[in-house]
């Protein structure tokens, strides 16, 4: 998968538009149509922009040629809060049963 098909696939993930990407990253929903279409080479600081807006992306992972679509990595904070769920659900299920 291409660098352009991941970004797209990030957005689209995150459920945003042309328009709102172009709108944040200041450009014009076209611009940013043709960087995902492969009709223009994405520049440098555009991904720039990108790692200092979504500091979890990992550049490796973007970069690296490979089918993966999942190109941010996992906060400590997100496995954190992960684990609490989990152990407030076990402890939810143990105290019906003792």
């Amino acid at each position: 998968m291409k660098i352009n098909e991941k970004i797209k696939f990030f957005f689209t993930a995150k459920g945003l538009t042309n328009t709102e990407i172009g709108d944040l990253y200041g450009s014009t929903s076209a611009t940013i149509g043709n960087y995902f279409n492969g009709k223009r080479d994405i520049p440098i600081d555009f991904i720039l922009w990108l790692k200092n807006e979504y500091p979890e992306m990992d550049l490796n992972i973007l970069f690296k040629d490979d089918e993966n679509t999942e190109i941010c990595v996992v906060k400590i904070s997100d496995t954190a809060d992960i684990k609490n769920e989990i152990l407030k659900e076990m402890e939810t299920v143990l105290k019906k049963y003792f």
